[in-house]
């Protein structure tokens, strides 16, 4: 599972330079627009302390999956956070170590 997580950072934030920490949950909760059953895991990643990463960026996807083409904006945040996150993806970060 630890390879489809990097990837799917690689595809979605452009980010190559993390690994993986560990697990923090898998929630088995139907989709909550279109209510079709969805698995989601959960992961404690880390980047490279020398990679060169901005606090805030726009990743443009390419390739051959649903997401061709959308720009992602993505940024990071320190905890707690200020705001929750869309669908409840904030409900595990009280499971990171301090």
């Amino acid at each position: 599972m630890e390879e489809a997580v990097l990837r799917e950072v690689t595809e979605e934030c452009g980010l190559t330079c993390v690994r993986v920490l560990g697990p923090l949950a898998e929630e088995h909760i139907p989709h909550p627009i279109r209510h079709f059953p969805r698995h989601t895991a959960f992961f404690e990643l880390e980047v490279d302390g020398d990679a060169d990463v901005p606090d805030a960026w726009d990743h443009h996807v390419t390739g051959a999956g649903r997401d061709n083409g959308m720009t992602f904006h993505c940024r990071f945040e320190p905890l707690p956070l200020a705001f929750p996150l869309a669908d409840g993806q904030d409900a595990w970060l009280d499971r990171l170590e301090a």
